[in-house]
């Protein structure tokens, strides 16, 4: 797994979470992707970037975020990892 991740947070902040836009749907059989924009209260920066393999629902995922404010694309594998195939 590849992580980089980076987030100032606004401790006084109340949480006020809401998906202003979401959608998504497959690639292919197996894969998949989503789109989000969400507004939250405690972000005033973030960016985090995640790239998996080898667990349930692999794939890449970006949130980059900016005065509470986030969008969050992902692709991912829709399967489950099967532990016992190693």
């Amino acid at each position: 797994m590849i992580k980089l991740h980076l987030n100032i947070s606004n401790p006084w902040a109340k949480e006020n979470f809401k998906t202003l836009f979401w959608n998504g749907g497959y690639i292919t059989k197996n894969k998949g992707w989503e789109f989000e924009i969400t507004r939250g209260s405690f972000e005033i920066i973030e960016f985090d970037f995640t790239y998996s393999t080898r667990q349930d629902h692999a794939g890449a995922r970006l949130i980059l975020g900016l005065f509470g404010y986030s969008i969050i694309t992902q692709m991912y594998d829709n399967r489950n990892w099967d532990y016992n195939s190693i």
